[in-house]
């Protein structure tokens, strides 16, 4: 491991942000207290879904049985940090990729990063040294806040002395041991903000009493390298000798149009696709919640447009800026839409350029339904089905809380925008995307 120490992005001129986390990656990286080996990814099982579609809670349940190897979060992380993110031209959209990846730094850190199993529930002072916790928060939080105003050995030591004494008090959980940390680390003015985070509310508001919520996005976020909400710090074991030959398992929302580039992308591995569908209204409903949420802001796009998206756009200000969720071809034409049919033409374009990908490369596919996830009575059923389909089985029973959520999830929510949805639903482009998708939209009524 080096010991050369990394300053903060912005005392080194000439040096991004990118560049400034895979120094913070290099310099703690995951695992450095023991590992057994490194993967081969001989085969890989991808989520594809449109936002807002439940792939979140989808691959934390997956996670979660033990059956695969996995990351703490998206790996979209990797395609920014590895020259697989956006082209700087004008009309990019999720499916663009850049002429500058790095294919194999892109499959190293893939295979330096992956864990198995489930996150732990409590973090038991007998089972975690401080150490491998900080390493693990501190680079995290380099990826999701800039304008850190020390180096990263300082801000891993601030962090260690937080964590030690919080678990000298006894079993904590995750998000109570990271807001611990964030306390100490806003301290030192690294502008920090724990209400971007993807963890209870009541959790933030009892650590942070007088912080009220805020609007907007968070500060710097045009430089980081992950997108809100924030996830809190992976803690999942690290694999053994035994987990080495586990499938892979991949999730991230902008390679719904880059599935036909999947195999390029994982040129050794034996791809399955699971394409995880939820009805159009509960789906557009959702992303309609996360537009006018304090998360979810993927793009700012004002050096390329402006957006005058009615129920979204005010008169100025962040709202003319910064686009949520992904971003379709052709979204130029959606500036100025009004916001439920912005969200209607994320959907629509999502699935279909899946399905169309699917035709076109013939990867074997499971189509699973977003609802049987979400519902108790048909979770486990749906699980056990697609760990059949990749010929695995589960050695723990799958578990997750609530994941990326704008509000708390509840079956059939979206009728209380029947009327702004309706049209939607009635739309010749939304109906005939629910048709490939396996839903009648004349039997819109029975939707959850």
């Amino acid at each position: 491991m080096s010991t050369e120490t990394v300053q903060p992005a912005a005392t080194q001129p000439g040096t991004d942000h990118v560049t400034y986390c895979r120094a913070v990656r290099a310099r703690f990286p995951l695992g450095r207290e023991g590992r057994h080996g490194l993967p081969t990814f001989r085969r890989a099982v991808v989520i594809v879904a449109s936002s807002r579609g439940g792939s979140s809670l989808l691959y934390e349940l997956l996670r979660s049985t033990g059956a695969f190897l996995s990351l703490g979060g998206e790996h979209s992380v990797l395609y920014k940090l590895h020259g697989l993110g956006l082209p700087d031209s004008a009309d990019v959209h999720d499916g663009s990729i850049t002429d500058r990846a790095d294919l194999a730094a892109f499959h190293a850190d893939l295979a330096a990063n992956v864990t198995t199993g489930p996150e732990p529930i409590l973090i038991h002072p007998r089972d975690w040294d401080p150490a491998t916790l900080a390493d693990r928060f501190v680079r995290v939080l380099a990826q999701q806040w800039p304008h850190c105003p020390m180096s990263v050995e300082t801000t891993w030591e601030i962090a260690y002395d937080a964590i030690a004494r919080r678990l000298r008090q006894g079993a904590v959980s995750r998000s109570q041991l990271l807001m611990t940390t964030v306390h100490a680390l806003r301290m030192t003015g690294w502008p920090i903000d724990p209400w971007y985070f993807d963890t209870d509310p009541m959790i933030v508001a009892a650590a942070f009493r007088r912080l009220t919520p805020p609007a907007g996005p968070p500060p710097g976020l045009a430089q980081t390298v992950e997108a809100p909400p924030f996830l809190v710090p992976s803690l999942a074991a690290l694999p053994g000798p035994a987990d080495l030959e586990r499938p892979l398992l991949l999730k991230a929302s902008m390679d719904a149009y880059r599935l036909a580039a999947l195999p390029y992308l994982l040129p050794g591995s034996e791809l399955t696709v699971i394409h995880l569908v939820r009805n159009p209204a509960a789906a557009v409903n959702g992303l309609i919640d996360g537009w006018l949420d304090r998360g979810f802001f993927s793009y700012n796009l004002s050096a390329r447009a402006e957006l005058r998206i009615p129920g979204y756009s005010r008169a100025a200000g962040w709202t003319t800026k910064w686009w949520n969720f992904d971003l379709p071809p052709g979204w130029r034409d959606l500036v100025d839409r009004p916001l439920p049919w912005v969200c209607a033409k994320q959907w629509s374009a999502a699935h279909t350029h899946i399905l169309d990908a699917i035709e076109a490369t013939a990867l074997p596919a499971l189509r699973v339904r977003a609802e049987d996830i979400m519902g108790e009575a048909t979770r486990q059923a749906t699980i056990d089905a697609i760990l059949r389909q990749c010929h695995l089985r589960a050695r723990q029973p799958a578990r997750a809380g609530v994941m990326m959520a704008s509000q708390r999830p509840e079956p059939g929510r979206w009728r209380r925008r029947h009327a702004v949805l309706a049209p939607i639903i009635d739309s010749s482009e939304v109906q005939a995307c629910a048709l490939r998708l396996g839903y009648d939209p004349a039997a819109s009524n029975g939707w959850r």
